[in-house]
């Protein structure tokens, strides 16, 4: 009855604001209820807890990624979830699924620092870079720049799609920020290491035509090499 759904949102309720004011700081009531999943929506998964219903939002499903509730949970499953918060007109519970397990940076102490080469997979692509998960909710951005050696910037999906898994270097690792740069281009030597040996003075090579300056022309000889023709070395005549 109607009744009895007021009673049991009040007691939810009440446990709620008292574990919020017992636990100094604290943002999750750490409140556990058992449900079964109602109905599962492109943004979250409806649950039944017992005659009152509770939203876990997609992003509250898994420290991962994901681009659909189902590939997490389905119809009628039955689901331990935290207690997040309630709605504003107090008709709906917010929920969480991933809370039951620690953030998954809390768990990589000492086994990555700067310097290792870690594997990945591709999980999202902006122009400026591409975000690498290298273990479950642990994510890392490549930006464009460290994926060549070239000074010709490009768009990071030049060089990668979403899902390749690929390996590059840990730049910088910030555990208490959760941020981590990665790098591709550091699994190859820096061409210019032994400029002098490929392209030595009077040596003849044949390169692409990069860039117009009023006083000369840029071209690259590979990737990462350019050298400049000044405008006074591009011909004897004209």
């Amino acid at each position: 009855t109607m009744k009895n759904i007021e009673i049991i949102k009040a007691d939810l309720e009440n446990e709620l604001l008292y574990l919020k004011g017992s636990i100094p700081g604290s943002k999750n009531s750490e409140v556990l209820v058992k449900g079964s999943v109602k109905n599962i929506t492109s943004y979250g998964v409806f649950m039944d807890l017992g005659g009152v219903d509770g939203l876990v939002h997609i992003t509250d499903l898994s420290w991962s990624r994901i681009n659909h509730p189902n590939e997490i949970v389905e119809l009628d499953q039955k689901l331990k979830v935290v207690i997040l918060d309630f709605d504003e007109d107090k008709s709906r519970i917010q929920l969480g699924l991933k809370q039951l397990t620690k953030h998954p940076w809390e768990a990589l102490g000492d086994d990555i620092k700067i310097g290792d080469v870690v594997k990945g997979k591709v999980v999202v692509i902006a122009d400026y870079g591409a975000f690498i998960e290298i273990t479950e909710g642990v994510e890392g951005l490549i930006h464009v720049s460290e994926m060549s050696w070239s000074t010709h910037l490009r768009s990071a999906q030049d060089f990668v799609n979403v899902g390749d898994k690929i390996e590059a270097k840990i730049l910088t690792f910030d555990l208490e920020e959760r941020k981590m740069s990665l790098g591709v281009k550091q699994l190859t030597p820096d061409p210019w290491t032994d400029i002098t040996t490929k392209y030595p003075i009077d040596s003849k090579h044949t390169g692409i035509v990069r860039n117009f300056t009023n006083f000369g022309v840029f071209i690259e000889l590979e990737e990462g090499i350019d050298g400049l023709i000044y405008i006074s070395d591009l011909s004897w005549t004209k």
